[in-house]
């Protein structure tokens, strides 16, 4: 079958392109015809920006904000254009992207995929929602729309919910999952159904599927990475000084990929090729699983921790997860072959959802 995939493609983020080549390699590898829709989604177009006015008036309510953004204009300007024309030459390489889509056209694909990512959450759209991510598009007689994995937040669903919006969103889609078990549990309290919870797709297949974006610059380097995802969350914890400590205490190099000054192949070469990965991030922790690295997943309880702790909690792997006041500790022996028997196990729910979902096996 012909498949589009719409999701956060044109991020620069690295978890959200990489989900995208994952999803797309998993596709084809079930035999289909599969492009990434080349919507240009706003908010995301401009917060990638060097210098957007619709961003700053979004995230600067006062003066000094302005001041200081700015100012980090000016800093960022090299680094920015460096970051976007990284990221570009991925998609190029890597994304088999369509033309670019125009909300306003029909789109002729057999299925299109909604997802993975946090396509249902005002946080990465500015404090709104796109009505594409949420189904309103056209497509050909017969298309079937398919949300696979999609994440958001309680805050999120609840605002659907109140706005009258969530359940004619809901009716736009033939089929419909998601990705974390709070999101799940609070739609199906609403509607009183019982919706499919997905893996992101970066789970969907072992390494064999990342062997392509490895490079060889890591290979003989001992190092500490470091990958913050958000904020700290109070409490004077800093988790750059935490593995920087560590790596010091060890003499190894101390690598922080939150810079983000690293091209995506490195992301990815460098957290499967270093001796202990330090991280807030869902991606830095999944990336961490599939090459078997030991690694400190930080509790900071904001509200964000769902994404990575209910995956190692299911995977049987909470000796992973570290509170703010615990110093990353390296285990003697892991048991890697049970981490895979767990992650294949979760696999195949998702992957029997996709192919049901695209055969149009599923319903709402």
């Amino acid at each position: 079958m012909k498949i589009g995939i719409l999701t956060f493609h044109r991020a620069h983020n690295y978890g959200a392109v990489l989900q995208c080549y994952a999803l797309q390699e998993v596709l084809k590898g079930m035999g289909h015809d599969v492009e990434v829709i080349d919507y240009r989604q706003k908010w995301t177009e401009e917060v990638y920006k060097p210098f957007s006015l619709m961003v700053m008036k979004v995230r600067c309510k006062g003066i000094r904000s302005k001041i200081h953004y700015i100012k980090d204009f000016y800093k960022r300007y090299t680094a920015v254009k460096k970051e976007r024309a990284s990221f570009e030459a991925f998609n190029s390489k890597f994304l088999t992207i369509s033309k670019q889509y125009c909300v306003d056209e029909q789109l002729n694909y057999d299925v299109c995929i909604v997802g993975s990512d946090q396509l249902w959450g005002m946080g990465c759209l500015g404090g709104q929602f796109d009505v594409v991510y949420l189904g309103n598009f056209r497509v050909k007689e017969g298309c079937k729309k398919v949300g696979y994995a999609i994440s958001s937040n309680l805050m999120s669903i609840d605002y659907l919910y109140r706005h009258d919006l969530l359940f004619p969103s809901i009716k736009n889609f033939s089929s419909l999952s998601f990705r974390e078990s709070a999101i799940i549990d609070r739609i199906n309290e609403i509607t009183g159904k019982n919706y499919t919870q997905c893996i992101d797709p970066t789970l969907l297949t072992d390494k064999r599927i990342w062997n392509p974006l490895l490079n060889n610059k890591w290979n003989e380097r001992k190092y500490v990475v470091c990958y913050q995802a958000r904020g700290d969350g109070g409490n004077g914890f800093s988790l750059i000084q935490t593995a920087s400590s560590f790596a010091l205490k060890r003499g190894w190099d101390f690598v922080d990929l939150s810079t983000r000054e690293y091209d995506v192949d490195d992301f990815v070469s460098a957290i499967a090729n270093a001796q202990y990965v330090v991280t807030t991030s869902f991606h830095a922790t999944v990336f961490s699983l599939i090459f078997h690295r030991h690694f400190a997943a930080y509790l900071l309880h904001d509200g964000h921790d769902s994404r990575y702790e209910d995956l190692l909690r299911k995977l049987d792997c909470e000796l992973f997860l570290h509170e703010v006041t615990e110093e990353p500790k390296i285990y003697k022996t892991v048991d890697w072959d049970k981490v895979a028997v767990n992650l294949s196990s979760i696999r195949k729910d998702s992957i029997d959802y996709l192919n049901k979902a695209i055969q149009g096996n599923l319903s709402i």
